[in-house]
């Protein structure tokens, strides 16, 4: 399936949840930031949501604050 991610396409396997595109990306899942659609996947979420063909996903690593 094509995605776009971070703004260029690229290609994943079917029936890939946040979590599996973070693992074949290489990310942790812990301390970064996932943006599908316009809207923002919990952390607590990432082994439910699905990737689906033709999403925008975003992924940036968040620094954290305070």
């Amino acid at each position: 399936m094509e995605v776009r991610l971070n703004g260029e396409t690229q290609t994943f396997s079917d029936n890939l949840t946040v979590a599996g595109v973070l693992e074949e990306l290489g990310y942790d899942e812990h301390g970064v930031r996932v943006v599908r659609n316009g809207e923002r996947v919990p952390e607590s979420q990432f082994a439910e949501v699905t990737i689906n063909h033709g999403d925008r996903v975003e992924i940036a690593e968040d620094g954290g604050g305070g």
